[in-house]
């Protein structure tokens, strides 16, 4: 098969194929019935590339020439050919994402179902919160299928899609403040009194008032939250995340502020925000992220997808350039685990790619493992280590 076909099989994967290249895979498909087979094989292949979309930038050729070395000990004529087709089509740039999908399709669960660590038994998170009340009362919510409450002049219910709903209802005597936890292992959503969206990523605490009736509206946490905030010119919405002050109109904006990050990190989505620290202020325009460094003070700004950012409100990791240690503390956070790395250099190695937040650890370490010389080990019920092999 010559490059030609190749390209144009990639360009049909990733719908960019143009009608003359259309027509002219038409043609080839007609020539051969084992060409359909051969088409069929790579859609399947991207599309599990799509699914998994994992990838390590910094060692490709390595990890290709370990998949290879797996693949030669097919038996299956067709996986051969396969096999060739993969090795030609993964020497192009637009044979990232069937890279990656034939990591996953070859992979051989045998080896990994005769290791004893237990893997498979670490389930994803889930949507799960505790609200405690000004009494000191705490209300789990993941356990509360119907939750109704009226307070100080505002009601509050969790409605169908999960999500705490704060709604005025007469008048209210003195300010009333909540606090809501999302422990780790859990993530949750909720509408401030004011139409404010508001959503917890796990290992989250979040410290609000029932409703705003003064001329700002301002609101804590620690952890990581992402916001769309109610429009309204008269009263500005400042988020304190420690000594970090991120103050908007109306916007849409992620805000990590974790204790073990030693770091605050605002990324903006769309509108405008200010944000404030002892040292220096900066304005963010959408597409942006500031960088606030605990230790120097020192606040760094820069371009990013925020898509990438935001990801975890979607219900996907996006990871892009990352080391493996900021994803293992993403993960974490997620699946209620902790992560020993037995060799720095296996911390330092650097990832981009994504996958859905339901799926299972063990998925994704596999997908780690095949593409690299690092192997997870689980220890206990709570601790992987992670060294080289």
């Amino acid at each position: 098969m010559d490059e030609i076909i190749l390209k144009r099989i990639a360009d049909y994967c990733k719908g960019e194929i143009s009608k003359e290249d259309f027509e002219k895979l038409g043609e080839w498909l007609s020539e051969n019935p084992d060409n359909r087979a051969v088409l069929k094989s790579y859609v399947e292949l991207y599309k599990k590339g799509r699914e998994i979309s994992f990838l390590e930038n910094w060692d490709r050729e390595a990890s290709w020439q370990k998949l290879s070395r797996r693949l030669e000990n097919s038996r299956k004529e067709r996986a051969g050919r396969l096999r060739w087709l993969v090795r030609r089509f993964a020497a192009t740039a637009a044979a990232c994402l069937l890279f990656v999908g034939g990591v996953y399709y070859f992979y051989d669960n045998r080896e990994v179902e005769k290791r004893p660590y237990g893997l498979a038994m670490i389930q994803p998170g889930s949507t799960k919160a505790v609200l405690e009340l000004p009494n000191g009362s705490e209300i789990a919510l993941e356990d509360t299928s119907a939750f109704y409450m009226q307070e100080q002049g505002t009601v509050v219910r969790q409605d169908s899609g999960r999500a705490l709903v704060y709604e005025k209802r007469g008048a209210q005597e003195k300010a009333v403040y909540h606090t809501l936890r999302v422990p780790v292992g859990g993530e949750y959503h909720l509408v401030l009194s004011d139409g404010t969206r508001v959503w917890l990523n796990s290992a989250s605490e979040f410290h609000y008032p029932t409703r705003f009736d003064g001329d700002i509206r301002e609101v804590s946490f620690s952890g990581e939250v992402y916001f769309e905030v109610a429009k309204d010119s008269l009263r500005p919405f400042v988020v304190r995340a420690g000594d970090v002050r991120v103050k908007v109109l109306g916007t849409s904006f992620n805000v990590s502020a974790y204790p073990d990050e030693e770091r605050v990190v605002a990324t903006l989505v769309e509108g405008s925000v200010a944000l404030e620290t002892e040292s220096e202020d900066v304005v963010l325009r959408p597409g942006e992220q500031a960088v606030w460094d605990c230790a120097s003070g020192k606040v760094e700004v820069n371009e990013v997808d925020a898509s990438v950012c935001v990801s975890w409100v979607k219900g996907r990791f996006e990871f892009e350039d990352l080391s493996l240690e900021e994803i293992t503390r993403q993960l974490s956070r997620w699946y209620d685990v902790s992560f020993e790395f037995v060799e720095p250099s296996c911390a330092r190695r650097h990832f981009t790619g994504g996958l859905w937040r339901d799926m299972q650890l063990l998925e994704f370490l596999k997908i780690v493992e095949q593409t690299t010389n690092v192997r997870f080990l689980r220890i206990d019920e709570k601790r992987i280590v992670v060294r080289s092999y």
